[in-house]
């Protein structure tokens, strides 16, 4: 009699997404597990800090050489390693280089301070006060430094501050018709401009430029009928183009939306001190980016308002992703949201703000950056932490005052910056990994996308940590953090990464020290 066969052992069952989550997700299978890495990695794929100064030929000879092997060493690696292990995943640090050496300014003050006190207010005395001609003499002029000031600029600055404009920029349009309009008040100060530089007046300047100048004015302004009539023949397509824009933003509602938890639990206490904000990516419509907060809701345990980025369609997406990337648009989509997240900035009331972006929404968090950085101090910026999954901008910006210390403080002005990102997702390598520095490929190749020792930190044009793994897919919420196979699991990111801290309701926020009354 054949002895009996043991039962097939039991597979074991995918992960149980949270209770809630809607049917569209918690019956889709699980995402495909990490695959070879077969492809080429592009060169200077990955992530650290690169200085913004100019570099000379031979140090931009030296960087393609670096590229070259960063390259090299990545195709030898990935011909060792067959397949990443699951929980494989490698992590930089990032800081900008335009933040380089920044001297400090001086500017002249009249009349000097006084022994001991504090500098006097700057002020405008005209040369013709004294005696034709003259100016003051150098030594009657004491230099403070421009980051010293008086009550009364204090003041000013305060009311200034109050008086911030929630917008980011004006619409394009606007632009171009407030600029015509500064153009027709001071034309008549344009003949000053190109008033002829007359040799009898500058010997040194013959005729030859004179007329050169009177040429190519006369050529420009044909060519600038002829573009004009162009472009009136192109205003049927174009006002189409901003009518179906328009139309589309309308059907999607308010820019505006607030999460709902996915289960009957509690928001962490004091979450009334936070504010968070989500910015989607392309083709994706509102009740999809009203999926993606209500998740983030449950898994942070806080509120998170989403700052829809209206989609268009993926190919009017696409084009979109161009504009504001690549020439710098102010599109609808980041004026609308950056007038909320400017007021949580402005509100005491909050301790910390939390900007989430993926895809898409990783440019429009990137142009916000930049504004912010121009319109906020380090103070109010010190409570904005930024996270981005996917990214598809092209750099990410943080500000410091000089080179040193900037291993230790790879953030900037920001509390907290990382990135994270799949290596065989296209928006990613669209975006945030192939626009990290040279020899990054190298590190992580040579590591097999597995982190030894500490995190290298590296100049580049995406400050932040960044994290990246070998996984494949793009969709945050199936590819990025879908439970049992999110990013946030990997061990590295675990321990490393800030974000992973609210996972389950966690980094909550110190309590809020009473203050005392004066008796």
């Amino acid at each position: 009699m054949p002895a009996p066969t043991a039962p097939p052992a039991a597979k074991p069952s995918p992960p149980t997404p949270p209770e809630g989550l809607p049917a569209s997700l918690s019956s889709s299978p699980k995402p495909t597990p990490p695959q070879p890495l077969v492809t080429e990695p592009a060169e200077g794929a990955v992530a650290y800090a690169s200085p913004t100064t100019a570099t000379s030929s031979a140090a931009a000879a030296a960087a393609s050489g670096v590229n070259k092997a960063s390259a090299a060493a990545a195709d030898e690696v990935g011909a060792e390693a067959d397949v990443a292990p699951p929980d494989a995943c490698f992590m930089l640090d990032v800081v900008n280089t335009h933040a380089h050496r920044r001297k400090e300014k001086r500017r002249k003050t009249w009349p000097p301070s006084p022994a001991g006190g504090k500098p006097a207010v700057p002020a405008i005395t005209p040369l013709s006060a004294g005696k034709p001609g003259t100016a003051t003499p150098e030594s009657e002029y004491e230099y403070v430094p421009v980051l010293a000031q008086t009550e009364s600029e204090l003041a000013q600055k305060a009311e200034a501050r109050a008086l911030l404009p929630g917008s980011f920029r004006l619409a394009p349009i606007k632009l171009v018709f407030q600029d015509l309009g500064t153009f027709g008040r001071n034309a008549a100060l344009l003949r000053v401009v190109e008033s002829p530089q007359l040799p009898y007046k500058w010997p040194k300047v013959g005729w030859s430029s004179t007329l050169g100048s009177w040429a190519m004015v006369g050529a420009s302004v044909p060519l600038t009928l002829l573009a004009a009539a162009g472009a009136v023949a192109c205003l049927p397509a174009i006002a189409g183009l901003y009518a179906f824009a328009w139309t589309a933003e309308k059907v999607q509602g308010a820019p505006v939306r607030q999460s709902k938890r996915l289960d009957d639990g509690q928001d962490v206490p004091g979450h009334e001190r936070e504010k968070w904000f989500f910015v989607n990516g392309i083709a994706t419509p509102p009740n999809q980016a009203q999926i993606s907060v209500d998740f983030l809701h449950t898994l942070t345990g806080r509120p998170v308002t989403a700052l829809l980025n209206r989609t268009l369609g993926v190919w009017f997406d696409l084009w979109e992703c161009l504009l504001q990337r690549d020439l710098h648009q102010a599109t609808a989509d980041i004026r609308d949201g950056y007038r909320p997240l400017v007021e949580a900035i402005k509100d005491p009331k909050y301790d910390r703000i939390v900007l989430i972006g993926h895809s898409q929404g990783g440019i429009i968090v990137s142009a916000w950056a930049d504004q912010l950085l121009a319109d906020f101090g380090e103070t109010e910026l010190s409570k904005v932490e930024v996270y981005t999954f996917a990214s598809a901008a092209n750099h990410f910006s943080r500000a410091g005052r000089s080179m040193e210390g900037l291993e230790e403080d790879t953030s900037g002005p920001w509390a907290h910056v990382e990135h994270f990102a799949n290596w065989q997702d296209f928006v990613a390598q669209f975006g945030v990994l192939s626009h990290l520095p040279p020899g990054a490929t190298a590190a992580l190749g040579a590591q097999g996308f597995r982190q030894e020792g500490e995190p290298r930190t590296m100049y580049g044009q995406f400050a932040g940590r960044i994290f990246v793994r070998p996984n494949s897919g793009h969709n945050l919420l199936m590819h990025y953090l879908y439970p049992g196979d999110s990013i946030l699991d990997v061990p590295i990111v675990k321990d490393n990464s800030n974000f992973a801290k609210y996972v389950g309701g966690g980094n909550l926020l110190p309590p809020k020290k009473a203050q005392s009354v004066p008796s």
